[in-house]
């Protein structure tokens, strides 16, 4: 395939891709992350309490400043264009590198894989537009190594990188994998003032992060060196396994397999390639991300889409190896296997996601639980039954709210972020009622600050209402007895899960309680302080 052949099938591999993704993104309701990245959107800051800000902007972006926010479609758009923007960047990367056949092998493995194709490339993550400005941080280097000198590409690198960690902090992983590269390879490069420019252009561009920190304490950084700080030498070989098993998952076991076997034969290729240092470089880049996050898992909980970007700078020495080794013009067959691995995932997981009858997880029998465990630790219900038991709940509070003659629409409480984004977006937003977080700061995250707004709005909390999930379910007059003096059932919203053929069976429960007799304690962030919290937290 010449290089216009090359570029045609690509764009039609975005356009199909893409199409599929929009489909997807209006069919399939919000996960617990999207939800949560959407509460970021509705009060816009330079930093979160986990996240840097460019996920909000995006969101805000593609929903036309929350006017089309409603439709789970265009909140996720964002994410779906900056797919097609990174799988073209992948493309002009290996092409440089190698050739235009190894730049449309990259796209199709990009296309591939279950975290640059899902993850960050549908659902509405800050990886989405990370993904966007790693890929292009890619191609600057790749500029570099061409012409050291080339003030375009050093200052080219410097505003993407600091884009990229604007999105998430992962991008520091492309100044630490360059460094690591000079150290070793290209010490002349300490004598240039275009490195140094760079880097000072990525300080400014992240500033923003730095500056919110210094205001607020550094809780990112305290919560997020929590996640990883090591205690002691207990080591799990459990959590490590997960990780491990979670990588190749989550970068499709056939990608990774031939990442690893081109690795072991790097050495082979160098000579074949225009720029050969770009596969050394990316590997300085790679391989530290992904073994620090398996080290890490020996002593902490991880996440496998951690170490997701590392396998992306591998995809073009997984390219320039089956380049080299299969001359025809057709797709390898190895590719061809990793492609209809994603599909074949996609249908079966959607499938379940809207079909399976009842909950993977039928209940237990959790005597330290308030309620029933109807659902629990079934991931597949983050993303189902939200907009039915919403429009059943907003039925509900219309009627209570009618009968008890508020003059303004009730706080809906949460204890926790994950279920709270859900309950915010599906349940309070359409209603517009005001959502207060109560409990601790590690539970709440966001929520801390978003009550501080919401205090400024001098909302009547004297009664107000909780939603409590059967898959996530706690105790009412524990989690909120500190902050009211009476916890009083309301209702029951039962949710069913099936189809025609299986037929319709209980998912979850949705348990609706009324708080009243409110004690005067709300988190919030005061002077970057944490304030409001009752006796004994």
């Amino acid at each position: 395939m010449n290089t216009k052949e090359t570029e045609k099938f690509l764009i039609r591999l975005i356009l199909i891709s893409s199409i599929i993704r929009i489909f997807l993104s209006f069919y399939l309701e919000l996960g617990n992350d999207e939800v949560y990245y959407w509460t970021y959107s509705q009060n816009l800051q330079w930093n979160y309490f986990d996240h840097p800000p460019f996920i909000a902007w995006v969101i805000r972006a593609f929903t036309l400043n929350l006017r089309l926010q409603n439709w789970e479609g265009f909140l996720r758009l964002g994410s779906i264009v900056c797919t097609g923007f990174s799988t073209y960047f992948i493309y002009r990367i290996c092409t440089e590198i190698h050739n235009s056949r190894a730049g449309l092998l990259a796209a199709l493995l990009y296309t591939a894989s279950l975290y640059s194709s899902v993850i960050a490339g549908f659902f509405i993550m800050p990886d989405s537009p990370q993904m966007v400005f790693w890929t292009l941080s890619l191609w600057c280097l790749i500029g570099i190594l061409r012409d050291e000198k080339s003030w375009k590409s050093w200052l080219g690198f410097g505003l993407f990188s600091g884009l990229c960690i604007l999105s998430k902090v992962h991008g520091v992983f492309l100044w630490f994998g360059l460094g690591l590269f000079i150290l070793f390879h290209k010490r002349a490069f300490f004598r240039l003032s275009q490195l140094y420019i760079a880097f000072f252009i990525c300080l400014l561009i992240i500033s923003p992060i730095l500056v919110w920190n210094i205001q607020n304490h550094f809780i990112t950084y305290r919560f997020h060196s929590e996640r990883i700080k090591i205690d002691g030498l207990g080591i799990s070989p459990l959590n490590f396994l997960r990780e491990m098993v979670g990588q190749i998952g989550y970068n499709n076991p056939i990608i990774v397999a031939f990442s690893v076997l081109a690795l072991f034969k790097f050495r082979n290729h160098l000579s074949k390639v225009f720029i050969p240092e770009a596969l050394r470089l990316f590997n300085f880049i790679a391989l530290p991300m992904i073994l620090m996050v398996l080290g890490i898992s020996l002593f902490r909980v991880t996440l496998p889409h951690w170490a997701g970007p590392g396998y992306i700078c591998l995809i073009p020495l997984v390219s320039v190896y089956f380049d080299e080794k299969w001359h025809s013009p057709f797709i390898p067959g190895g590719i061809k296997w990793a492609i209809w691995i994603l599909p074949s995932f996609i249908t079966v997981a959607v499938l379940f996601v809207k079909f399976y009858p009842g909950t993977l997880n039928p209940e237990r029998n959790l005597s330290e639980v308030f309620h029933d465990s109807l659902g629990l630790d079934d991931i597949t219900l983050d993303l189902s039954g939200w907009k039915d038991s919403g429009m059943a709940f907003q039925k509900i509070m219309g009627e209570e709210i009618k009968k008890e003659g508020f003059l303004s629409k009730p706080p809906l409480i949460v204890d926790n972020w994950f279920a709270g984004s859900h309950l915010d977006y599906y349940y309070a937003h359409p209603m517009g009622m005001p959502v207060i977080g109560l409990g601790k700061e590690r539970n709440l995250h966001q929520f801390v600050w978003s009550n501080t707004l919401e205090m400024e709005k001098r909302i009547n909390l004297e009664t107000a209402y909780t939603v409590v999930l059967s898959n996530s379910p706690i105790d009412p007059v524990k989690s909120y007895q500190a902050y009211y003096r009476h916890i009083d059932f309301l209702a029951c919203i039962h949710s069913y899960r099936g189809n025609r053929v299986t037929g319709y069976k209980a998912a979850r429960n949705f348990y609706i309680y009324r708080l009243s007799g409110f004690k005067g304690f709300i988190p919030h962030i005061e002077g970057g302080e944490l304030r409001g919290l009752p006796p004994g937290f």
